[in-house]
């Protein structure tokens, strides 16, 4: 009888276990999902073009002699 009451209240105890691990995981992702939703959703801020990059304007090649 001592066994079986040992056997239950492992199996008991591995369920709970088992449901707060499951519970802490599912609340984790929850909040991640959330962040990242509230993340995405926010208005992003435009950069600024960058300027064009100025090329020196280099010497046509000499003419050659036909």
């Amino acid at each position: 009888m001592r066994v079986l009451l040992t056997v239950v209240a492992a199996v008991l105890y591995a369920v709970g276990w088992l449901a707060g691990k499951v519970w802490l995981v599912l609340t984790w992702v929850a909040a991640a999902v959330r962040v990242g939703f509230q993340d995405a959703s926010r208005p992003k801020e435009r950069r600024a073009e960058p300027e064009p990059v100025q090329v020196p304007a280099y010497p046509a090649p000499p003419a050659r002699a036909a």
